[in-house]
């Protein structure tokens, strides 16, 4: 496998507003708001799906530490790769999965900003696509 040397994945330095904006928007009434790698995350789910793939980005120091992400993210960032590259062979590099999720995080969060700025359909919009992605759960009507 070869490693990264990345401690943090990043944002473009022109979607720190956009980047602090998201969170404020999916921040629950009473809640706190998310965290940077839940954001990043989602830019860089909504990003792929939309085929939002920035070129570079200069990097801003908002994005989440390479620590912080769980087994699961890096399976997510592993089947973006894989879907990128059409093979197995660069899964074991870190670097280009690293990069790979920086750009379509940037895509994403610049898609995200522009639903924001759209208005209040951006919510609803955006919850459906979530609930879409969740496994069906039976509900009891029990607490």
């Amino acid at each position: 496998m070869k490693e990264s040397k990345k401690t943090f994945l990043d944002f473009d330095e022109s979607s720190v507003e956009a980047f602090s904006e998201l969170k404020k928007a999916l921040k629950p009434n009473n809640g706190s708001e998310p965290s940077n790698r839940e954001v990043f995350l989602l830019a860089m789910a909504y990003g792929f799906k939309h085929g939002a793939k920035a070129q570079e980005i200069k990097r801003s120091g908002t994005g989440p530490r390479v620590q912080y992400f769980k087994p699961e993210d890096q399976a997510l960032m592993a089947a973006i790769q894989l879907a990128e590259d059409k093979s197995t062979i660069n899964l074991p590099d870190m670097e280009k999965r690293y990069e790979l999720a920086e750009l379509y995080a940037q895509g994403g969060i610049l898609l995200l900003r522009d639903e924001i700025a759209g208005g209040s359909k951006f919510g609803n919009e955006l919850a459906v696509e979530i609930i879409a992605l969740l496994p069906e759960v039976e509900l009891t009507g029990e607490s």
